[in-house]
């Protein structure tokens, strides 16, 4: 994964939001460390419940012999109280489990140490799993085992910049029709705008007054059936390049079944940055076939280097679908998944950002799209 790690400090001395108290300098060696229970969520089913057991394995393998239980509580009982001295594993019910999912956003996983208690989590199975594997590794490190908030670990940590907001507007043409999509351009005023699935003949009249044109191309090859347009804000941005190319080399497939992303490179009017921004059409694409159309995207991408790119466009990628699970392992961030309102159905309106060099600032799920604002990241 193309994620990279920051030290993370959750707190000091004193109540925190969630009612945890975080004490400074505290520090679980071995002396204490035999006082532990390993905690996993009674709910887990499946790799979560193998998340809880590798715990308890790695620490078994570095000489320590921990309990394992689930997080059942029942107030008043004492045999089923929350306890004390806990290492927490995936989403339980403590308030240091809370505590930690609330300060990551939604790609990021680790482990950290929280008042007295190791949390280890991300906010699906997925995640977790890594954040466990993390763990395993730096215990394997140790000869004597030694953790306090100086071990706390964030993978995928990206913090927000201090310059230019920038915004982007995604559509599924067919589902909003033109008034309704210029009316929502209207009330955001985007920098950007990625129409997917555009009628071809509507599409050919379509320019929102103070944008321009930045890529337009047909899936199909044709002009036939529908179109995927990019545009962008002349106040804002100024034109660089733009492109297509089809998501698969394999000369036996017609175009319309190797898939397509289009790219546009735009230059920022007060900055002078450059930002590339891709849509892409799998809508046609075989499910079986959705990892070599991607690749072509993943080259494309690295290629960028250190430009910040968003891909949006027409494909499943919701979380564990082949193109979202790729685009996770590319290092790209899923934005639906931050959005903080949802206001009306948004689906088929994937956007992924380059989270190495792109902090989301925030996400909303419109009445017709998904609007969202992002900051170069520091």
């Amino acid at each position: 994964m193309l994620a990279f790690s920051l030290v993370m400090t959750l707190g000091s001395c004193g109540e925190t939001a969630s009612g945890t108290e975080n004490v400074s300098g505290y520090v679980i060696n071995e002396t204490n460390l035999t006082e532990y229970k390993i905690v996993r969520s009674d709910y887990a089913q499946g790799d979560l419940v193998q998340c809880g057991m590798d715990v308890r394995y790695a620490f078994e393998n570095a000489g320590y012999n921990l309990k394992i239980t689930t997080d059942f509580f029942r107030e008043g009982y004492p045999e089923y109280a929350m306890g004390e001295y806990e290492i927490l594993v995936g989403d339980t019910n403590r308030p240091e489990t809370i505590e930690f999912l609330e300060n990551l956003q939604m790609w990021q996983y680790g482990y950290a140490l929280v008042g007295q208690k190791i949390v280890i989590a991300g906010h699906d199975t997925a995640s977790t799993r890594l954040a466990v594997d993390e763990f395993r590794t730096f215990l394997a490190g140790q000869e004597n085992f030694s953790f306090s908030e100086a071990d706390n670990y964030i993978y995928g940590e990206v913090k927000k910049g201090t310059g230019k907001v920038y915004s982007v507007l995604t559509f599924d043409f067919t589902d909003s029709g033109e008034s309704a999509v210029l009316a929502e351009i209207e009330e955001y005023t985007p920098d950007f705008v990625i129409l997917q699935n555009a009628d071809f003949a509507a599409a050919g009249t379509f320019l929102p007054e103070g944008y321009a044109l930045g890529a337009d191309f047909a899936p199909d090859g044709t002009e036939n059936g529908r179109r995927e347009l990019m545009y962008y804000n002349t106040d804002t941005y100024t034109y660089s390049s733009a492109g297509h190319l089809s998501m698969s080399q394999m000369p036996m497939l017609t175009a319309d079944e190797k898939g397509w992303f289009s790219y546009c490179v735009v230059r920022c009017a007060e900055t002078k940055e450059k930002y590339v921004f891709c849509a892409a059409d799998l809508s046609d694409v075989p499910r079986d076939g959705v990892k070599d159309r991607m690749k072509v995207f993943g080259n494309f991408a690295e290629n960028c280097g250190t430009l910040p790119v968003l891909f949006g466009g027409f494909f499943d990628g919701a979380a564990g679908s082949t193109a979202g699970s790729l685009l996770t392992d590319y290092g790209y961030a899923d934005v639906m998944r931050l959005a903080s309102e949802a206001e009306g159905e948004c689906t088929d309106k994937y956007l992924y950002a380059s989270y190495n060099n792109i902090a989301v600032v925030k996400s909303v799920v419109t009445v017709h799209g998904l609007y969202t604002e992002f900051q170069r990241a520091e």
